[in-house]
């Protein structure tokens, strides 16, 4: 996954028992739900990304804010005075975690200092993980549920206004940063697939929260329509795909009942499509404004034939490079040698690229713990 604020949401795939008999939420509750509620908006709305960790959003706000739930959430524990609530899944990050220590202790990873930053991940994710269970034995989920949507939405909203800034050629200081010369518009993010990713989260949380009033309205409709459209320029091919699996949710949802309304989530959602192929052809941040030859729009990248194979180059070379070290992988960090190594091996009229990853999380786990670890977590993953 790519946004680290969300391990919080993940839980047990069984319905969730909370403890009908807390008549009031204490203070370390209401601390956990608010940490989480600014952990979905105030990472991606940092344009700084500095270190320790300076990639495609600020992550260490993100950890930071995840450290305070954990903390609120076993504060809210122990004056409640029960165990904290442990789901399966959180067996993987340790495993993980634990291998990944391993290989750190054995010089089997490439850069021990990473090895125990990726174990420090995986930490942080297990604790997450049990936070968000504990959180759910305690509350209802869907006591808390409208207010995250509510701040998922709300930055994804702040995202289409600096994604706007930025496409006109206005940047304000300290908060919105204008790309660099022959860059896509990314917004307060690094990255298009990450922003897409962001912005539609807002269009299913704005979606969630007209199906719970139990019908579409034109309050509801508007932002999921300026986030659809806005999620367009950047250029993220991805986008292409969210309304189509959103419809087909609705399809799904559509039989279970309430049948008007899922019908109408799903001419919405369907009618998406052509609506934001036909704005972003039209718009100025197609034009020189927003883009040159080297960041071509969304319309030409989907117009455009053929494919320059990079992606499965890197699944080649991974896939190739783990059966040399089927037992233990290459250890944490390998994908940069390995793609190096290979470099020759590239298609025809394309740059090898050094990758920092494999962009594929099974093959990953292929190439750098091996298959019996690899085939373990793809185990944990498909029964939890």
């Amino acid at each position: 996954p790519h946004l680290v604020g969300l391990p919080a949401l993940i839980i047990d795939g069984r319905p969730v028992e909370y403890d009908r008999t807390m008549k009031t939420v204490s203070l370390p509750d209401r601390i956990a739900t608010a940490a989480l509620a600014l952990m979905l908006v105030l990472p991606f709305a940092n344009p700084i990304h500095t270190a320790p960790i300076p990639s495609f959003y600020s992550e260490w706000l993100a950890a930071a804010l995840a450290l305070a739930v954990i903390a609120a959430t076993l504060a809210a524990t122990i004056l409640r005075k029960t165990s904290l609530a442990v789901p399966s899944i959180a067996a993987l990050p340790l495993l993980l975690a634990a291998t990944t220590l391993a290989h750190a202790l054995a010089g089997h990873a490439a850069h021990p200092r990473q090895a125990m930053l990726v174990a420090a991940y995986m930490l942080l994710a297990a604790a997450m993980m049990i936070a968000g269970r504990s959180m759910a034995t305690s509350m209802p989920f869907e006591q808390r549920a409208p207010l995250l949507a509510r701040y998922l939405m709300a930055g994804s909203l702040l995202q289409c206004l600096v994604l706007a800034l930025q496409t006109t050629g206005i940047g304000v200081p300290w908060l919105v940063f204008l790309p660099a010369p022959g860059a896509a518009a990314t917004g307060s993010l690094g990255q298009a697939n990450h922003l897409a990713d962001y912005l539609w989260l807002g269009i299913v949380s704005a979606i969630y929260l007209m199906a719970r009033r139990g019908r579409v309205s034109l309050a509801g409709c508007v932002p999921v329509l300026v986030i659809a459209v806005s999620s367009t320029f950047p250029a993220s091919r991805s986008v292409m795909l969210y309304p189509l699996a959103l419809a087909l949710l609705a399809l799904l949802a559509w039989h279970t009942g309430r049948a008007a309304l899922w019908r109408h989530v799903t001419l919405i959602v369907i009618g998406m499509l052509p609506l934001m192929l036909a704005v972003n052809s039209m718009s100025p941040a197609a034009g020189s404004a927003a883009k040159t030859a080297s960041t071509p729009s969304l319309s030409e990248r989907l117009a455009a034939t053929g494919s320059d194979g990079i992606r499965t180059s890197l699944y080649q070379v991974a896939f190739e490079k783990a059966l040399e070290r089927p037992l233990v992988g290459h250890g944490v960090g390998a994908a940069p040698w390995a793609t190096f190594q290979r470099a020759d091996t590239w298609p025809r009229n394309t740059r090898p690229a050094i990758a920092e990853n494999i962009h594929n999380v099974g093959l990953q786990w292929l190439l750098e713990y091996g298959v019996p670890l690899a085939a373990l977590a793809l185990a944990l993953v498909l029964g939890w």
